[in-house]
């Protein structure tokens, strides 16, 4: 568990980092801001060079037997590296409930386990307001003694402003110590993400 938390928190701090050298790099180049738009997501197509760091919430149905439904938060910040194509980085918190099950002569009630993903990603946006996500990376148990394992999570999304957006994704976490003992060897959802971006 402190391992995790340390690989957060770790998460965390190197994205206030970027930020915050993005937002020195977007105030020093005034030039720059006068002739682009000053947010990253703009209706006009332009861009500047200023990260997003955004706050989503989730809500997961699971499309694996074993597993009843999730929820959860994530932190992301999205780097731009050109008018259409950003880096994405993010950490985060799930939750899942999961069936009662039967294992031998013993029978486990139902409850809920927790996760933490930590992905990186690029989004690319087919126009001003759609976008595609692809995201990978790695997911650990919360639950002592229950590892952890790859991740990935495609999507499609929509931005209603620059603060606001929504996607759609499938999100797949492999087999996991923690997974296994609750009857399912991995856990594959389709999630609501509804985001606020700074």
């Amino acid at each position: 568990m402190k391992k995790q938390l340390f690989i957060v928190g770790a998460l965390l701090l190197s994205t206030v980092f970027v930020k915050a050298q993005t937002d020195s790099t977007s105030t020093s180049t005034s030039s720059y801001q006068n002739t682009m738009s000053a947010s990253s997501y703009s209706n006009s197509g332009s861009y500047s060079k200023k990260a997003l760091f955004g706050i989503g919430l989730n809500l997961a149905v699971p499309v694996t037997s074993g597993w009843k439904i999730g929820y959860g938060a994530d932190l992301q910040l999205d780097i731009p590296t050109s008018q259409k194509l950003f880096i994405t980085v993010s950490g985060g918190y799930e939750n899942y409930s999961y069936k009662a099950i039967m294992a031998g002569p013993v029978t486990i009630p139902e409850g809920s386990t927790n996760f933490i993903p930590v992905m990186g990603g690029i989004k690319y946006f087919f126009s001003d307001k759609f976008y595609g996500h692809g995201q990978a990376g790695y997911t650990f148990s919360t639950t002592s003694g229950g590892g952890g394992a790859f991740t990935f999570a495609p999507s499609i999304g929509y931005n209603f402003s620059r603060n606001f957006d929504a996607s759609l994704k499938y999100v797949n976490i492999g087999e996991t110590n923690s997974s296994l003992s609750y009857g399912g060897k991995q856990i594959g959802s389709a999630q609501l993400r509804l985001a606020y971006n700074f």
